[in-house]
């Protein structure tokens, strides 16, 4: 046995404990969608078992064992899938039966033959016509590609949903499922790197493990979403009919009034201010003040509100009597909510860091 095969078992039992975990509710949040990771952890660590079998030379001993573990494999990816979009949209129904009919139809296919004849011969005997072998063989890499592309969709989606608004986003950004996807695609990178480079195979086992592990970490750290945030945002992303009710006029109007409330009453210093609360206090519709700020501003909400507080940053990084503040003191007056939030969006809308800023104007 090579060394290196055992870190396929080892990413096995790394991913049936992450199935465990969620079974355990150890996030305890987002039950509902942990259901389709605890499906994809166990169908991915079947997967595991069986590249461990294979690199071994132990798979064909047992004919039961191919069979259970190869129809495993045909729900690997509908399952990431499923959990993808559950997380991020947890108060939707799925359709999910319909991703599974390959996975049913070759569960037909292995109670009717495959188990028979393994029973009777002591072997499997994949007896199909060349098509048939060929689409089976193909099936894995398509739905890699297809449910991957889905998923990558769904989660870009998401991001410029919740900025349409949240003025703060850190809460429901899910960073946590964008690490999750980036492990899918670096398995999926070694598991192309060991197809088309074979020297390297003996070495790919023990980055499955790594990235095993980096996926567990991920999942383990999932936050839950609060309902009220995605349907809202779901809502004025949806609607259109703003376009009709506002002319370009109404807009620059509207707009005008927009900016003097935000400077004369600073809402953009509360971290919680979203566009619900902002439409309220102008008596504008959640619709037409996004429709203003898209259209008139040309830009979304959370792009709005922060550059207004990193202005606000500025002038307090500047001003003789606020130098008693360290960099955590001038975020959270100027209404963000970290730090690390602070400087990721100083420097994307000023190009420098808010410490380079105050060095380079403190006199």
């Amino acid at each position: 046995m090579e060394y290196s095969s055992l870190f396929y078992a080892f990413s096995a039992g790394a991913l049936l404990l992450l199935a465990f975990l969620l079974i355990k509710q150890v996030p305890a949040v987002n039950e509902r969608s942990n259901r389709w990771l605890i499906l994809f952890s166990f169908c991915l660590s079947c997967l595991f078992c069986q590249l461990f079998l294979e690199f071994d030379g132990r798979m064909g001993t047992n004919p039961t064992l191919i069979i259970f573990l190869e129809l495993s494999r045909w729900a690997i990816m509908p399952s990431f899938y499923l959990a993808v979009t559950a997380y991020i949209h947890p108060f939707r129904k799925q359709n999910s039966l319909l991703h599974f009919i390959p996975s049913v139809l070759f569960l037909f296919y292995t109670v009717a033959v495959l188990i028979p004849n393994a029973i009777h011969a002591g072997a499997v005997d994949f007896d199909l016509p060349r098509q048939a072998i060929w689409i089976i063989a193909s099936f894995f890499p398509l739905q890699i590609f297809f449910y991957g592309t889905l998923s990558l969709l769904q989660i870009h989606r998401h991001q410029k949903i919740i900025q349409q608004t949240n003025s703060t986003i850190d809460e429901i950004n899910l960073v946590w499922i964008q690490k999750l996807f980036a492990s899918y695609v670096l398995l999926v990178a070694l598991w192309a790197l060991s197809k088309f480079f074979p020297s390297v195979i003996y070495f790919v086992p023990i980055g499955y493990f790594a990235v095993t592990l980096y996926m567990a970490y991920s999942v383990t750290s999932q936050k839950n979403i609060d309902e009220k945030d995605v349907r809202i945002s779901a809502d004025v992303s949806g609607n259109k009919s703003s376009n009709e009710r506002l002319h370009a006029d109404q807009v620059e109007l509207v707009m005008q009034r927009v900016d003097q409330y935000m400077q004369a009453e600073k809402v953009f210093l509360d971290p919680a201010l979203n566009l619900t609360a902002l439409a309220t206090a102008l008596e504008l519709t959640t619709h037409e003040l996004s429709y203003v700020i898209n259209t008139g501003f040309k830009k979304n909400f959370y792009q709005f509100v922060n550059e207004m507080r990193v202005d606000e940053a500025k002038k307090l990084l500047m001003s003789k009597e606020h130098r008693h503040l360290d960099m955590i003191g001038i975020a959270t007056l100027a209404g963000f909510n970290s730090k690390t939030t602070f400087n990721t969006t100083f420097k994307r809308i000023t190009g420098e860091t808010p410490t380079e800023f105050y060095k380079k104007n403190q006199n």
